[in-house]
This record gives structure tokens, C-alpha cells and sequence, in this order.
């Protein structure tokens, strides 16, 4: 919140107002819960408040920690099933059984915290954050509408799901699935004893940590109990093959050259998928063809 109070509308400041800002934020979460509340009939009072506290409340309070999980660690720590087990305890609670609102519009997202990170790398090269806003609300409908394009295209060169599709054959069921298990109340989907324990290990750690004054970033700590182990492991090793680097050619040529090597990486790597994913595509619609 002392981050908030910073923002200031002035000659030397690269913000738009604070108050331009929540207005927007507010907006769109307060109107994707008239959305819903539109959408379906006769949902109660109860659920439309919980509603209100997810999409405003919630999204804000964790937004702020997304981007404080950023700037401490680099990646963005989500709690994953946040609406789900809300919905599954109101349910529970009320005997509220229209599945509908599985299916409902409401906003329910950190990605304010994505887009700091987008302001911060425009900052770090320079580039104004006014600037960024303006070219992101001027790419966004241009990709809004070319996305329907290339669906299009991409639907004529064979239906979704379909074995020229492996992708959509793969997750789509899981997808299905995976909500359906949501929507018909699954049991033991919410385990009250160990949400209990896994609380409590946290503030033990946290309070052991201001205590003896030993430096435990919880943020990174539960990012790494939540992840598949591939993910952490590959942070391990690459942290490791860094510092043999730093190591070989010293510690100020790569802290001043490391985020442009890791920009040409990532910069190759996705021109390479681009390039492979357009000849498959390619090789796919002519397979298909009846000659």
C-alpha cells in the first residue's frame, strides 16, 4: 500500500493519476459483476456480494502482492482456485446449486501485476509508461480482431479438436474435466485442516524469520512448494550456470551484460517456435489436402 500512496500526477512524475487508475480497475471488476448478475437470474444477494468482494477485493488486495512477488523474486506467485473453493464453500454452506455461475464473466485476475512488470521493462529501456498505455490500448484491438482471423484460418484447415490440433485432443477434455469436478461439488476438494497447517507453518516461519533476523522470502519459499519440480529445478540451474559465469568473466561485465544475453536468448528461442509452428502449419494444410 505505501508503494499506492506514491503515485502522484506531476511535470516529473510518469504516471497518469491514482484515482484515473482505480477508476478503471474498479470499473471493470464492478461491471463484470453486473455482467453476471445480469446474465443469470435470480442469483442472491449473498452470492452477488461475494461476488463484488472477489472481483474488487480480492483482485486488488492480490494484485499487489503479484507485483511484490515480482520485484522480490521475478516471478509472479498465484493461489491457485481461489474462485473455485470459494464457490464450493458457499455452496456448500447455502445449498446454492445453480452451476451456471461456473460459466460466469466475472474478473478475477492479478494481471495489474503483469502489466507493472510491462511498465518496469519500458521504464528500464527508457520508455515512457504513458507511451506503453497508449500502445497497449492501440494493440489491443488490432489483436482482438486478428486473433478471430487466425482462428478462422485455422479452423478451416481442420476442425477443433482434431488430430491436426493434438494440442486441443490433449487439454480440452482435461479442461472439461477438471471444471466439471468443480461444478459437481467434488468432495474433499477443500481440506480445512491442512489450509489450517499450511497457515500456520507460514507464520511460524515468518515470525522465526523477524525474529532471529535470518532473511526466509516466504514468496519464494511457497512459489517452490507449489510448482512441479521441473520449474524450480530449472530456476536452481540456471541460477548455478550463472554464477560459473560470473565467475569466468567477472562479476560487473555480467551484471552489466547478462539481461541482453537473456534477451537474445529469449528473442531467438521465440523466433525459432514462430517460425517452426508456421511450417508445421503449413505441412499440416497440405497433408490434409484431397490430392
Amino acid at each position: 500500500m505505501k508503494s499506492l500512496s506514491r503515485i502522484r500526477s506531476g511535470k516529473n512524475v510518469d504516471n497518469y493519476p491514482l484515482w484515473l487508475l482505480l477508476i478503471l480497475f474498479f470499473g471493470s471488476t464492478v461491471g463484470s459483476v453486473i455482467l453476471t448478475s445480469y446474465l443469470i437470474a435470480d442469483l442472491p444477494l449473498t452470492f452477488i456480494l461475494l461476488a463484488f468482494a472477489l472481483s474488487s477485493g480480492w483482485s486488488f488486495i492480490y494484485t499487489l502482492v503479484g507485483t511484490r512477488s515480482y520485484g522480490i523474486i521475478g516471478i509472479k506467485q498465484d493461489v491457485p482456485y481461489v474462485k473455485e473453493g470459494v464457490f464450493l464453500a458457499y455452496m456448500s454452506l447455502t445449498g446454492f446449486t445453480n452451476t451456471q455461475v461456473w460459466f460466469a464473466p466475472l474478473i478475477i485476475t492479478t494481471f495489474g501485476a503483469d502489466f507493472c512488470y510491462f511498465m518496469k521493462i519500458g521504464q528500464i529501456c527508457n520508455t515512457s509508461s504513458k507511451s506503453m498505455y497508449k500502445a497497449y490500448f492501440l494493440i489491443f484491438p488490432i489483436a482482438w480482431l486478428v486473433s478471430f482471423i487466425y482462428v478462422s484460418v485455422f479452423w478451416r484447415i481442420a476442425p477443433m479438436p482434431s488430430n491436426v490440433y493434438p494440442g486441443t485432443n490433449i487439454y480440452w477434455p482435461v479442461q472439461a474435466q477438471w471444471l466439471r469436478l468443480f461444478a459437481s461439488m467434488g468432495s474433499g476438494l477443500l481440506n480445512p485442516l491442512s489450509l489450517l497447517v499450511s497457515f500456520l507453518c507460514a507464520v511460524g516461519i515468518f515470525v522465526f524469520s523477524e525474529v532471529t533476523q535470518i532473511s526466509i522470502p516466504l514468496i519464494a519459499l511457497a512459489f517452490g512448494m507449489s510448482q512441479p519440480i521441473p520449474y524450480p529445478t530449472a530456476l536452481l540451474i540456471g541460477m548455478a550456470i550463472g554464477k560459473l559465469i560470473e565467475h569466468r568473466v567477472g562479476k560487473e561485465f555480467w551484471m552489466s551484460f547478462r539481461n541482453t544475453i537473456v534477451a537474445g536468448l529469449s528473442l531467438g528461442t521465440g523466433l525459432i517456435i514462430t517460425l517452426s509452428v508456421a511450417i508445421k502449419l503449413i505441412l499440416k494444410n497440405i497433408w490434409i489436402l484431397p490430392y
